[in-house]
């Protein structure tokens, strides 16, 4: 399982384009609301590109409450140190998600990614949110179950216009550690520390290509960060995340 946080998408004037005709704001694919839609319309093929100052570390990527029938597959490539959009392309397909959304998800590991590009089919669509992001990737221990949320908690994140309470959505607990001889504290306390400061994140599981509904990726919040423990010699430590599906259609 991998985990994904600090969407780069918020970085300070992040930039966004579209080949075809933007019918909604493009502003709608980074304000953290899957339930509030960008509306596109290609008249062929088209490109959705974002671009950011801060290169990241690109772990986890993602198109959040998507149009496209389940099955329509999508190409992401990244674009590495301000060069061009080639590196790492890859292709996958949207999966229909325990709570009714449409999504699909990649994943890679690539240092100093400032831009991704999707290959969009033709038509009119809509998407809720875009992400690309670094992740937690060793995963020691995760179980979920399902139920319904607390809407409050949508509310102050989403905004109460945005919320779909009647939808089951997944929560998911899962403990992280640095990989083994991985001991660098700093870094691993820098991660916990960007979750519990933006809750929002992106699950995707090992097996990206898996579509059973309980298994797909998920845009999240994390409800709870535990704290940071470890070995009283210092060489190991974990933390421990208890996330909840943010849904974004109407039920």
């Amino acid at each position: 399982m991998k985990l994904g946080y600090s969407n780069a998408l918020l970085q300070t004037g992040a930039g966004l384009s579209y080949s075809g005709t933007t019918d909604t704001s493009l502003a709608y694919l980074k304000d953290g609301r899957p339930g509030a839609l960008c509306q596109i319309t290609g008249s062929g093929t088209e490109t959705l590109t974002l671009s950011w100052s801060t290169p990241i570390q690109a772990q986890v990527g993602a198109l959040i409450n998507v149009s496209y029938a389940v099955g329509t597959s999508i190409t992401a490539a990244l674009k590495v140190s301000g060069g061009s959009y080639t590196t790492e392309s890859q292709t996958q397909q949207v999966v229909e998600t325990a709570s009714g959304d449409k999504c699909v998800f990649f994943t890679w590991n690539v240092a100093n990614v400032d831009g991704i590009q999707f290959t969009l089919p033709s038509g009119t669509a809509t998407i809720g949110e875009a992400w690309l992001s670094p992740a937690l990737d060793n995963c020691i221990r995760s179980s979920w179950s399902s139920g319904v949320g607390d809407i409050g908690q949508d509310v102050s994140l989403a905004g109460s216009l945005y919320v779909t309470p009647a939808v089951p959505r997944r929560v998911v607990v899962a403990e992280f550690a640095p990989r083994p001889y991985d001991t660098d504290f700093e870094a691993f306390r820098a991660a916990q520390l960007a979750i519990s400061g933006d809750p929002r994140i992106v699950i995707v599981p090992d097996d990206i290509d898996q579509d059973a509904i309980e298994s797909t990726g998920m845009y999240a919040r994390a409800t709870s960060v535990g704290a940071l423990s470890g070995s009283a010699q210092g060489r190991h430590f974990t933390f421990g995340v208890t996330a909840e599906e943010m849904p974004g259609r109407e039920p």
